[in-house]
C-alpha cells in the first residue's frame, strides 16, 4: 500500500526465515540502504515508465532492470541514457517511491569479491542497443513458437543490465545464461540466492 507518504516493506530474514512487514515514512526510506550487503543483486521496475512496462510484458517478469550494490551507496549497472553503458551510480535515485524492488543475497558471501571485480571489469562499455531488440525479437517469436538466437551478431563489447550481472556471475562460478537474461534467471535460482527485500509501491 503507498499513499504517498508510506510504503510497505515486506523483508525476510536469512537468519531465521521468518518473513515480516513493516511501514517506512518517506523520511525513513533511504534507510533500506542500511539493510544492503555488496554483492547484492537489486532487481528494479519503475513503475512510472513505458519502457519498463515493455520489457515486463514482453520477458513476462515482474522487473525489467538489474543492478548490484557495490557498498556506500553505490551500484554498479548498464543503462541507456546519459550513461549509455556500464557505470557506478548512487542509488538514491531508486530510493525515491518510482520503483518495485527484490533484492537477491548471494548465500556464499566469500564470492562476493570476486564478483564484484568481474562487474568492475566491464566498466566502460556501451549499451547494446542491438541485443536489447535482439531480446525483445526472441520473447516476441517465442509466443507464437517460433525460437531464435537471442545474442544474434552482437557486439561483443556492449552490454545490457541483465547480461551484465549474469556474465560477473559466470566468471566468478555460477553460470547463468546472458544471451537471454531476464530477472527470472535470478529469481529461480534459489539454489544461489536468499530473496532478503520485497518494496512495492504503487503508480
Amino acid at each position: 500500500y503507498f499513499n504517498g507518504v508510506n510504503k510497505d516493506l515486506i523483508i525476510l530474514d536469512t537468519d531465521t526465515l521468518d518473513v515480516y512487514s513493516e511501514t517506512t515514512k518517506e523520511s525513513n526510506f533511504y534507510s533500506l540502504k542500511k539493510k544492503l550487503l555488496p554483492g547484492d543483486i537489486i532487481l528494479t521496475y519503475n513503475t512510472q515508465n513505458i519502457v519498463s512496462d515493455l520489457i515486463t510484458t514482453i520477458s513476462e517478469s515482474n522487473y525489467s532492470h538489474s543492478l548490484v550494490y557495490l557498498g556506500n551507496g553505490l551500484i554498479i549497472e548498464s543503462t541507456l541514457g546519459e550513461y549509455d553503458g556500464v557505470h557506478i551510480n548512487s542509488i538514491n535515485k531508486y530510493l525515491e517511491g518510482k520503483h518495485n524492488i527484490e533484492i537477491l543475497r548471494l548465500k556464499d558471501q566469500s564470492i562476493v569479491p570476486v564478483f564484484i571485480k568481474n562487474l568492475e571489469s566491464f566498466l566502460g562499455l556501451k549499451y547494446s542497443k542491438f541485443q536489447l531488440i535482439i531480446f525483445a525479437l526472441y520473447f516476441l517469436l517465442k509466443k507464437v513458437g517460433i525460437n531464435i538466437k537471442s545474442n544474434i551478431d552482437v557486439e561483443e563489447n556492449q552490454m545490457v543490465c541483465f547480461e551484465l550481472v549474469a556474465e560477473a556471475l559466470t566468471k566468478s562460478g555460477i553460470y547463468i545464461p546472458s544471451d537471454k537474461a531476464i530477472s527470472k534467471s535470478f529469481q529461480e535460482r534459489s539454489d544461489i540466492f536468499d530473496k532478503v527485500i520485497l518494496l512495492n509501491t504503487s503508480r
